[in-house]
């Protein structure tokens, strides 16, 4: 193995390769294909690729150079990239379900209904193995269907978020000066949305209260209002994201 190079900068690992004995995955690095080296993901935090680039020095002699910076990631770019990986996971894993049940009804067919198995019969080995094969088949049939649900749920997670963050965006506050004790506002922020009824307004903030909770929240997170039922300040357009 030719000398190892540890750049923080890149977050990469050069002078190694994938197969050639170490196991590189404690340290947290990933293979690069692109890249032809290990890596560390732009997720992981300054401090800790610097431990392990120490770790590293210190068990294979590696030079390191660079220093570890933190990278900023577009929450956007980050979750269409999930929204992709997990859309083509589901795919595949709705594709293989289908072609597994497939090969069960293929099976099936064969076998007149009703059909027992013949035991001493010549018939007897296919006609068990046949069977055998048909619940295999139909296993993985539903454990793939089941993947490609949890993967959907997971690609719809990440598309919820990107549309939030865009509803967000285009959100415009509910001047201060309409709001008064026993509205209901929505309140909006980068985590979650939720509804609220005013107890007090505040110079700089909304008090609500409710079933001996209360809490308060700036103005500027007020994105819509109503008054006995009627919608005097109207909710964000929502914005459709649309992934390559």
């Amino acid at each position: 193995m030719s000398a190892i190079t540890v750049d923080l900068t890149a977050r990469t690992v050069s002078g190694t390769a994938k197969g050639d004995g170490v196991n590189w995955r404690r340290y947290g690095l990933v293979w690069s294909r692109r890249q032809g080296c290990w890596v560390w993901a732009r997720t992981i935090r300054p401090e800790t690729v610097a431990q392990r680039a120490r770790q590293i020095a210190a068990d294979h002699g590696a030079e390191v150079i660079g220093t570890a910076e933190a990278v900023d990631i577009d929450p956007d770019e980050r979750d269409a990239a999930i929204l992709a990986r997990h859309e083509r996971r589901a795919e595949n894993a709705e594709t293989e379900a289908d072609a597994r049940y497939a090969a069960v009804r293929s099976t099936m067919d064969m076998i007149p209904m009703g059909q027992p198995i013949l035991v001493g019969h010549h018939s007897e080995g296919r006609h068990r193995r046949d069977l055998a094969r048909m619940d295999a088949n139909m296993r993985r049939s539903i454990e793939a269907d089941q993947r490609a649900k949890d993967e959907q749920r997971l690609a719809d997670g990440a598309a919820r978020r990107i549309a939030h963050r865009a509803t967000l965006a285009a959100a415009v506050p509910v001047p201060v000066e309409m709001i008064q004790p026993g509205d209901e506002v929505l309140r909006m922020t980068a985590a979650r949305r939720r509804t609220y009824t005013v107890h007090k307004v505040n110079r700089t903030t909304i008090a609500w209260a409710w079933q001996g909770c209360s809490g308060s929240f700036k103005h500027a997170e007020a994105v819509e209002l109503h008054r006995d039922g009627v919608q005097l300040w109207p909710a964000p357009t929502a914005v459709e994201s649309v992934t390559a």
